[in-house]
Protein backbone atom coordinates (compact mmCIF):
# COMPACT_ATOMS: atom_id res chain seq x y z
CA UNK A 1 0.00 0.00 0.00
CA UNK A 2 2.66 2.43 1.03
CA UNK A 3 4.70 1.81 -2.41
CA UNK A 4 1.34 2.71 -4.24
CA UNK A 5 1.23 5.91 -2.11
CA UNK A 6 4.67 6.71 -2.74
CA UNK A 7 3.91 5.99 -7.09
CA UNK A 8 1.14 7.86 -6.28
CA UNK A 9 3.06 10.98 -5.01
CA UNK A 10 6.00 10.60 -8.04
CA UNK A 11 3.43 10.82 -10.33
CA UNK A 12 2.25 14.26 -9.20
CA UNK A 13 6.10 15.10 -8.64
CA UNK A 14 6.05 14.35 -12.83
CA UNK A 15 3.11 16.53 -13.52
CA UNK A 16 4.70 19.89 -11.28
CA UNK A 17 7.87 19.02 -13.29
CA UNK A 18 5.73 19.33 -16.72
CA UNK A 19 4.26 22.92 -15.43
CA UNK A 20 7.72 24.33 -15.00
CA UNK A 21 8.76 23.03 -18.13
CA UNK A 22 6.46 24.75 -19.28
CA UNK A 23 7.02 27.98 -17.52
CA UNK A 24 10.84 27.08 -18.26
CA UNK A 25 9.94 27.61 -22.34
CA UNK A 26 7.62 30.71 -21.86
CA UNK A 27 10.70 32.60 -19.40
CA UNK A 28 12.76 31.79 -22.72
CA UNK A 29 10.71 33.24 -25.22
CA UNK A 30 10.24 36.04 -22.67
CA UNK A 31 14.27 36.20 -22.77
CA UNK A 32 14.15 36.60 -26.87
CA UNK A 33 11.96 38.97 -27.04
CA UNK A 34 13.80 41.05 -24.57
CA UNK A 35 17.26 40.64 -25.85
CA UNK A 36 15.17 42.05 -29.21
CA UNK A 37 14.11 44.63 -27.84
CA UNK A 38 17.47 45.57 -25.76
CA UNK A 39 15.45 45.35 -22.41
CA UNK A 40 18.63 45.00 -20.27
CA UNK A 41 16.79 45.14 -16.82
CA UNK A 42 13.72 43.42 -18.11
CA UNK A 43 16.64 40.70 -19.48
CA UNK A 44 18.42 40.34 -15.91
CA UNK A 45 15.13 40.18 -14.37
CA UNK A 46 13.98 37.07 -16.48
CA UNK A 47 17.85 34.98 -16.42
CA UNK A 48 16.83 35.12 -12.68
CA UNK A 49 13.51 34.01 -13.09
CA UNK A 50 15.20 31.04 -15.45
CA UNK A 51 17.49 30.57 -13.20
CA UNK A 52 15.06 29.73 -10.32
CA UNK A 53 13.00 27.67 -12.16
CA UNK A 54 15.98 25.53 -13.10
CA UNK A 55 16.80 25.03 -9.47
CA UNK A 56 13.05 24.20 -8.85
CA UNK A 57 12.78 21.44 -11.78
CA UNK A 58 16.25 20.15 -10.43
CA UNK A 59 15.00 19.27 -6.85
CA UNK A 60 11.64 18.37 -8.44
CA UNK A 61 13.24 15.55 -10.57
CA UNK A 62 15.66 14.28 -8.03
CA UNK A 63 12.60 13.81 -5.69
CA UNK A 64 10.54 12.44 -7.80
CA UNK A 65 13.25 10.10 -8.82
CA UNK A 66 13.93 9.16 -5.18
CA UNK A 67 10.26 8.29 -4.55
CA UNK A 68 9.75 6.24 -8.15
CA UNK A 69 12.76 4.57 -6.51
CA UNK A 70 12.57 4.06 -3.11
CA UNK A 71 11.32 0.18 -2.39
CA UNK A 72 13.97 -0.47 -5.61
CA UNK A 73 16.55 -1.73 -3.23
CA UNK A 74 16.70 -5.17 -1.15
CA UNK A 75 18.47 -3.50 1.65
CA UNK A 76 17.12 -1.91 4.44
CA UNK A 77 17.30 1.73 5.16
CA UNK A 78 17.76 3.37 8.42
CA UNK A 79 17.92 7.15 9.27
CA UNK A 80 21.31 7.61 10.61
Amino acid sequence: MTEKSLDRLADEYSETIKIIDEQIEACRADIRRAKLGRRNFILDNLNRKLSVLYDQRNELAQTQAHLRHYYDSEELRYAV
